[in-house]
């Protein structure tokens, strides 16, 4: 019987814990889930400045850091040949993402951005080599 109450207490500290962090949540995670797909509805119709913003947007709602809303700024920047930008970005987006492949499409976009500026002028070999340096780090 002891044991029983003993576990009933505990389950409801932890719903108790869980509810009162539910609340404490800065956004309404539908919100952000909503600015991200608008975000990438726009990415697909080729409008990266509205792109950009909702993923700002969802980034400004709150919540804990998201490899998904940091990683669609930077598609946005390189689009808008904001080369510096979109390297930073996916910088950030190095930080949170956990699985080999993620890592892979993140150096993937910043050797891009790299390549991409360096194709807009002279053939600038040190853009150049820090590109398939970037293609080539884990």
């Amino acid at each position: 019987m002891a044991v029983r109450h003993l576990a009933c207490s505990v389950l409801v500290s932890l719903l108790s814990i869980a509810y009162a962090v539910a609340q404490i949540t800065p956004a309404d995670s539908g919100s952000i889930d909503r600015e991200i797909q608008s975000g990438e509805a726009a990415i697909r119709q080729g409008r990266f400045g509205e792109a950009k913003r909702h993923f700002e947007q969802a980034e400004s709602l709150g919540g804990p850091p998201s490899a998904e809303i940091n990683a669609g700024s930077p598609v946005a920047e390189l689009q808008m040949d904001h080369y510096e930008a979109a390297r930073q970005r996916e910088a950030k987006v190095l930080e949170l993402v956990s699985t080999d492949h993620e890592r892979a499409e993140a150096h993937n976009l910043i050797g891009t951005a790299w390549l991409r500026e360096s194709a807009q002028g002279s053939a600038n070999v040190d853009k150049l080599r820090a590109a398939e340096d970037s293609s080539s780090a884990r």
